[in-house]
């Protein structure tokens, strides 16, 4: 009623006045007013009340939810890191076996070239495949 457009921007004792007599003339008592806004008073406190423990529960329900998610986001990062570790392990030993065999052909290499060596002469030079080979090996000693 205090913002109704006819009272609205009457001085405050002015607006009491006219309050009151169209309650008077109402028949309702001004306690029944004060004993309604009480009331109403109350019930958006209890309504605000269950509204905090209904926000604090869906909180912590997502609370909840949100370990369980960060939990298996760890478990699934520990396994994908276990993949990972053992890929490069993996890895480590391919190239250590390319390693070993390189080493392999380079002795081979040198055995070939030794054995070039004695099969070729000043006057009778080695040429095609062997001869690129044989300069490889040559080329490697040194």
């Amino acid at each position: 009623m205090a913002q109704n457009e006819h009272i609205a921007t009457l001085p405050p004792e002015m607006k009491r006045s006219a309050i009151l007599m169209a309650l008077d003339t109402a028949g309702v008592a001004a306690e029944d007013v004060v004993s309604d806004a009480a009331q109403r008073q109350r019930a958006l406190q209890a309504y605000e009340k269950l509204q905090q423990e209904a926000i604090d529960e869906f909180e912590a329900r997502k609370s909840r939810e949100n370990s369980r998610i960060q939990a298996e986001i760890e478990r699934l990062t520990s396994q994908l890191m276990t993949r990972i570790e053992a890929n490069n392990a993996e890895t480590a030993r391919e190239k250590e076996g390319f390693r070993a065999w390189q080493s392999r052909k380079q002795r081979e290499l040198q055995r070939i070239s030794g054995a070039l060596d004695l099969c070729a002469s000043k006057n009778a030079p080695i040429t095609g495949p062997v001869a690129l080979s044989f300069d490889r090996a040559v080329s490697s000693k040194h």
